[in-house]
């Protein structure tokens, strides 16, 4: 990777994933409207040309901000996670991590590749990454520079599946989520019934493979059900008329509220455990619920155990070649950007010198000349000061053609 191009990285990222914070942690990060709003005004505060992309996963949170100064803007955004956790019993444990410039350009993009997932290889973290780029820009919180780096993005991604890193259906938390079942009931006469609620992509995907792989018959809840859908999906508000059948619940809905009590899920009258696997967030089932003896409550963190394929892992080098070769991309696109805006700048200063500083300068000390004298004397400066300026855009445009010849 070119070290000469790691400081003209505008870019910096301030997260936890599931390495550094628990779930618990994590979930007090997940965002409203309001709280996108209030964190973007806070950094345009001090650099108004900022942008912001927020990757919210089951298991990442992560704050992705174009700035002048990344290092120090990541290192508020840092202090501003944690000043989320202050009150929390579990904070000592979790810190967030901050990159910027080149490495942090090169961990967004090692993200997106599935490279850094809990089921390495995954691709719904791709379009998750594109979803927030999508809702920075319709919120007005993206910038040239994000909108940049999600191409770029775009192309590991493909990568990534073109070389077989990724693109297997059971890569991802729903793959992890049906291998936990299989495990579970392994031995099991009959096959387990198993609601999942959620049918979003990840709910969706884990209800195929606990059908195809784990062998389970499958209940689907959702909030709302489509004439398109009733066939096979059911209302999430039926849920608790199916407690006594079910045998595991998979919670994959977005609410920002848990769903699972003793009023939504009656554990009363049952013979058998309830095995719970929580893959949202925030979490899905209450506190007093998940800690019930009647309950085997499991959250994405857990999972951390599951064993599964991971052949495809053997591939990983292909993919470091292809982020490398990113990361070099779209630090010559910011390097670019930089030296054009340079570019511009100077032109805008040149113009304002000739045209405004030096006729009221001229003005100011040779008001009493003859004015075809006063005029001699700004054509004479300003010629001075094109000559001056011509050779600095002659470098210039030297550093672009070199940027642009680069490989």
């Amino acid at each position: 990777m070119n070290d000469a191009l790691s400081g003209v990285i505008p870019l910096c990222v301030a997260g936890c994933d599931f390495r550094v914070a628990g779930t618990g942690l994590r979930q007090r990060l997940v965002s409203t409207p309001e709280a996108r709003a209030a964190l973007l005004a806070g950094v345009r505060g001090a650099d108004p040309e900022a942008g912001l992309v927020m990757l919210e996963t089951c298991n990442r949170i992560e704050w992705v901000v174009s700035a002048a100064q990344p290092q120090w803007v990541g290192q508020l955004l840092a202090a501003r996670m944690m000043a989320a956790w202050e009150d929390d019993p579990d904070a000592a444990a979790g810190t967030p991590y901050v990159y910027a410039g080149m490495e942090a350009a090169t961990h967004v993009l090692n993200v997106v590749a599935g490279m850094k997932s809990l089921a390495p290889g995954e691709a719904q973290v791709a379009g998750q990454f594109h979803a927030a780029v999508n809702r920075a820009q319709a919120e007005g919180a993206s910038s040239p520079v994000l909108n940049g780096l999600a191409v770029a993005a775009g192309r590991v991604a493909k990568a990534a599946a073109r070389v077989g890193f990724r693109g297997d259906h059971t890569f991802g938390i729903h793959g992890l989520t049906a291998a936990a079942v299989s495990q579970h009931f392994a031995g099991a006469v009959t096959p387990p019934v198993v609601g999942v609620a959620g049918m979003g992509s990840i709910g969706r995907k884990a209800a195929d493979l606990l059908e195809n792989l784990a062998k389970a018959r499958v209940l689907r809840f959702n909030r709302t059900v489509g004439p398109e859908h009733a066939h096979v999906w059911r209302p999430l508000s039926t849920l608790a008329s199916h407690a006594a059948q079910l045998d595991a619940v998979v919670m994959a809905t977005g609410s920002v509220a848990p769903l699972l009590n003793n009023a939504t899920f009656p554990l009363e009258g049952r013979g058998k455990k309830l095995l719970v696997l929580d893959i949202g967030i925030p979490r899905q089932a209450a506190d007093a619920f998940a800690a019930d003896p009647r309950v085997i409550y499991r959250d994405v963190d857990d999972l951390l155990t599951v064993k599964v394929d991971a052949s495809h892992l053997a591939r990983a080098g292909l993919v470091d070649a292809e982020v490398a070769r990113e990361a070099d991309r779209f630090a010559r696109f910011c390097r670019e950007r930089s030296l054009v805006g340079l570019l511009q700048t100077t032109h805008r200063q040149r113009a304002e010198i000739i045209q405004t500083r030096i006729p009221g300068m001229v003005e100011a000390l040779m008001g009493a000349c003859d004015p075809a004298v006063k005029k001699q004397v700004e054509d004479a400066m300003g010629s001075l000061v094109r000559e001056y300026s011509n050779d600095i855009f002659d470098a210039f445009h030297e550093a672009l053609k070199k940027t642009w010849s680069e490989p």
